[in-house]
Formats: C-alpha cells, structure tokens, sequence
C-alpha cells in the first residue's frame, strides 16, 4: 500500500504532466494564431500593391493592354490578349511573396510594401509583358 507522501507525489506528477500537455497545446496555438496572421498581413501587402498599382500605373498599364483582372484577398492577377495565362501575385510562406511565379523576400521584421518590393514587382510585371503569347519578346 503507497503511503501518504507518495500518493501525493504521484498527484503533483500528474499535475505536472498536465500542465505540460497544456503549455504544449498552448504553443502550438500561439504558432498557427502567429502564422494567420503573417498571412493577413502578406494578404494586405498585396491588397496595397493592387492600390499602388492602380493609382500610380493604371493608364500607363492600360496602353500596355494590361488590366488587373482580380484584387481578392492575398491575390492579384493581371491579363493581356497577348498572354494565354494571367500574372499572379500571392502569398507565399517565409514572409514572401509570389509575383510571376517567383519570389519575392520581405523585411522578416516588418513585411510592408515599401518602393523596393514595389519596384520588384512591376519589374517582373513589365518582364512578362513584354513576352507575347509563347514567352517571344
């Protein structure tokens, strides 16, 4: 028969390896929450390049016979009669964005749109528009 101090030890055992279970649920809650929301924000980084876009290069991208065709949430795309397959920008993992099927590195510590990335993607949008129907220039 277990005296008295080990059936409390084998109590506060117990308490401990709950307590451990649940400060591992924990974590891993606060990871997947910290991961939403990274994708939030690379959602809104892309959400204020379609604005930047718009404002700044829509007649230029218009003569070009470039239109935005969708601005959803964490995804731009963007059509031309030259081009079979749209200009995709997403969100992609590591604090990065996918501009034309390529990455494209944020600041891990504050991922914003700065003139950088910016200039990152109108490059590669200018690139694929300049390539016609079966990547001729």
């Amino acid at each position: 028969m277990a005296t008295r101090s080990q059936r409390q030890n084998a109590i506060v055992q117990t308490m401990i390896e709950d307590a451990l279970v649940s400060a591992n649920e924990f974590e891993r809650e606060c990871i997947a929450f910290a991961e939403r929301q990274k994708m939030k924000e690379l959602g809104d980084v892309i959400g204020e390049l379609g604005v930047w876009l718009d404002e700044r290069e829509s007649a230029w991208l218009a003569r070009l016979g470039i239109e935005m065709l969708e601005n959803e949430e964490g995804e731009l795309a963007f059509g031309s009669p030259r081009h079979s397959r749209p200009f995709r920008v997403s969100t992609g993992a590591n604090d990065t964005i996918i501009a034309g099927g390529r990455l494209v590195r944020l600041d891990r510590d504050l991922p914003v749109l700065d003139e950088d990335v910016y200039d990152e993607v109108l490059s590669r949008l200018l690139d694929w528009a300049a390539t016609g129907r079966h990547g001729q220039a």
